[in-house]
């Protein structure tokens, strides 16, 4: 009996072990992917995206990833100069912190102009869901429409959060009487943008606490992020972009476990109607904080009360988020046809689809439907 009690606990050390080193094996298999990633595209050059020509590159992706490289290098020198030195003492006082968070403030304020600057000389009216989207919110804050158009909306409902927040900026628009409604949300489609630099921006700090990765990783956000021109298209890749990045933002800034999680779970739930794949987030912490929950148990340090406690804050947040998708939907008053709906497998036939790359199918709606 002590003989297996002494085994007991010689494997129960090994899991232990294994539970808290489990979260640095998830970084080291990022860090590989990422280096595998750029490998393939290097290798890979332009044989790929063929099909649709317009995605095709002109140029190679070694050119492509070493202009990359240079902006980064580039960046990071400069981040090393801002704190000049002149034998071993500093030339001017450093920053506070505070004027630090100030100047990193006023620095997104000015990107936030120059967005706008930007949207208003190369927007467009774009075809496909996104014309879908903006035009059926248009018609609702007019109220020329008692909802959105059923036959499309009852095939693709996943539009139907995006569209109904976007008759909320038309309404606001209408109320103030704007010369041009749909100036309102290229500005809104911006400010999320750049709110979601900004906020990434502080986690970086947050994670370094370095001011010259800090200052590296804004200049590397806002020139591939917040000054894309991807920001004029008013569709979830720019709009939802600010869900996943509170949730990082909220998991390294707030102390109170309960609170903490209640607020990502909510930021994930809610960002889940706008687009599916933000719940990747919750499914990852999910999976990390799982091992933690292995190591208490093995421990038996696991509280009953505190496990009371989470899932009540978890049945609040997924409350909330869903309360405010009925509230936003709720300016929809046309019932959809829910034996329309496209399923999962068709957006896993979109994606595996070789045949024209992932480019939509008229063969794959048509099979689906």
């Amino acid at each position: 009996m002590e003989k297996n009690k002494g085994l007991f606990q010689k494997y129960r050390k090994n899991i232990l072990h294994l539970l808290s080193g489990a979260p640095f094996a998830f970084l080291a298999l990022f860090v590989l992917y990422i280096v595998f990633t750029l490998l393939l595209l290097i290798f890979i050059d332009k044989r790929f995206n063929s099909y649709y020509i317009p995605n095709y590159l002109t140029i190679s992706n070694k050119v492509l990833i070493l202009l990359s490289l240079l902006l980064f290098l580039f960046l990071t020198c400069l981040s090393c100069f801002l704190k000049c030195k002149k034998k071993g003492k500093t030339i001017r006082k450093e920053l506070s912190d505070k004027r630090f968070y100030i100047l990193l403030s006023l620095g997104f304020v000015a990107v936030f102009l120059l967005q706008l600057f930007i949207s208003s000389h190369i927007y467009f009216r774009t075809d496909w869901d996104v014309k879908r989207v903006v035009e059926a919110a248009e018609e609702i804050a007019k109220g020329t429409a008692d909802g959105v158009p059923i036959e499309y909306f009852s095939v693709y409902p996943n539009n139907l959060m995006i569209t109904c927040t976007l008759v909320i900026l038309y309404r606001i628009a209408n109320l103030f009487m704007f010369p041009h409604p749909y100036a309102l949300i290229l500005a809104f489609s911006s400010f999320v943008v750049c709110l979601s630099v900004y906020l990434s921006t502080l986690c970086v700090y947050r994670i370094s606490d370095s001011r010259k990765l800090t200052v590296c990783g804004m200049g590397i956000g806002v020139f591939l992020i917040a000054l894309n021109p991807w920001i004029v298209i008013p569709y979830t890749d720019s709009i939802a972009m600010i869900f996943p990045v509170l949730a990082v933002f909220f998991y390294l800034n707030i102390k109170n476990k309960y609170l903490c999680y209640s607020l990502i779970i909510f930021s994930c739930v809610l960002g889940y109607y706008y687009k599916p794949t933000i719940i990747i987030i919750l499914i990852a912490l999910a999976i990390l904080k799982s091992f933690a929950l292995a190591e208490k148990l093995l421990r038996k340090t696991l509280s009953l009360k505190r496990c009371a406690y989470m899932s009540l804050c978890i049945v609040i947040s997924v409350g909330c988020a869903f309360g405010v998708y009925k509230v936003v939907v709720s300016q929809n008053k046309t019932k959809l046809d829910e034996n329309k709906q496209m399923t999962m497998t068709h957006y896993f036939m979109m994606g595996l689809n070789d045949e024209n790359e992932g480019i939509y199918s008229s063969k794959d709606v048509q099979y689906s439907t």
